[in-house]
């Protein structure tokens, strides 16, 4: 039961389940600038590679906010819980 500070969580709760359901879609993307990035040759390559670093870089923040989810949830069940 949500008393006060109820609207925010909401919010969060909300935009949290939003995170969830687009990371799948940001999960695909990664994977397929790192195989565009393995394939590529030529010219092509440093391109590739700039992507390949950026799908790292995504990689990490996705990581930071799995992360965050996480503890999120875990704070509203135990503000639940009160």
């Amino acid at each position: 039961m949500l008393r006060q500070g109820e609207p925010q969580l909401r919010f969060l709760l909300a935009e949290i389940e939003k995170l969830k359901q687009d990371f799948p879609a940001y999960l695909e993307l990664l994977r397929l600038l790192e195989e565009a990035a393995k394939k590529s040759k030529g010219g092509r390559t440093g391109i590739a590679e700039s992507w390949a670093v950026k799908a790292l870089e995504l990689e990490a923040e996705a990581k930071i906010i799995r992360d965050s989810i996480r503890r999120t949830d875990e704070i509203a069940a135990r503000f639940a819980a009160r």
